[in-house]
């Protein structure tokens, strides 16, 4: 395609290429025939320093209207690319005992009247559409135990950055390989499928507690001043070369 020819011509014609993880580096390498000293590897950026720092767990449900018990939070722009139906499958069929709260706003009226047929009268699932504000982001984080994910593709997720950032246990696919987040780490948990494994999964990160405070050293490596630094250096490179 047009769109095709021009990224593959971007990429090849560029200095330098940034990335955000090693692998996403490798990828990049593979798919446009890059010299593999042309790629930079920047660390996503922190996107916590904008929430401020949490509130007790308590004080988030409260404010959510949210009962006491296990919350899985599956959060940020509702897209069929997510894979949320097949998270909602398994939550009704499996009935695990945990809360499964869907939060963020559906690409479409259409995807959204789609989810909502899903969702309707499910137990143990929350459905809470619509834009989410800062705010209103940082009680469902707050209030969660563990966050889920199942892009079907991605190369980047700033929303798994955000929840590692929290300090959240997380729960996303094995193939997601280019979502580098400081693994092994008991915050992280990969399955391979829902027919096997993503049960365990989610069990294993519902028995590690959400620790914004142990996740200090992630935040620390991904700070907007060392993302600025390595930027800065990258161009400088590209500007030399």
């Amino acid at each position: 395609s047009f769109a095709g020819f021009n990224t593959r011509a971007a990429h090849r014609r560029a200095g330098v290429v940034f990335a955000h993880s090693e692998i996403a580096g490798q990828r990049l390498i593979a798919a446009f025939a890059l010299s593999p000293e042309r790629i930079r590897v920047i660390p996503h950026g922190d996107l916590s320093v904008t929430l401020g720092p949490p509130v007790s767990k308590a004080d988030a449900r409260r404010a959510l209207g949210l009962d006491d018990g296990k919350l899985a939070l599956c959060f940020g722009a509702v897209e069929p690319y997510k894979g949320q139906e097949e998270i909602v499958a398994w939550w009704k069929n499996a009935r695990p005992g945990v809360t499964l709260a869907m939060v963020g706003n559906p690409i479409s009226a259409a995807y959204r009247a789609d989810i909502e047929g899903m969702v309707a009268g499910a137990p143990g699932i929350v459905a809470r559409f619509g834009w989410l504000p800062e705010e209103q982001l940082k009680l469902w984080l707050c209030a969660a135990d563990a966050a889920v994910f199942n892009y079907r593709r991605i190369f980047t997720s700033g929303a798994a950055n955000l929840a590692r950032s929290w300090g959240l246990p997380i729960v996303l696919p094995a193939r997601l390989d280019t979502v580098v987040l400081d693994e092994p780490s008991p915050f992280v948990h990969r399955f391979q499928s829902f027919e096997t494994d993503f049960g365990e999964s989610l069990r294993r990160a519902l028995e590690v507690a959400p620790d914004f405070s142990a996740a200090a050293p992630w935040r620390a490596a991904r700070s907007w001043d060392t993302v600025a630094r390595l930027t800065a250096e990258g161009y400088r490179m590209a500007c030399s070369g």
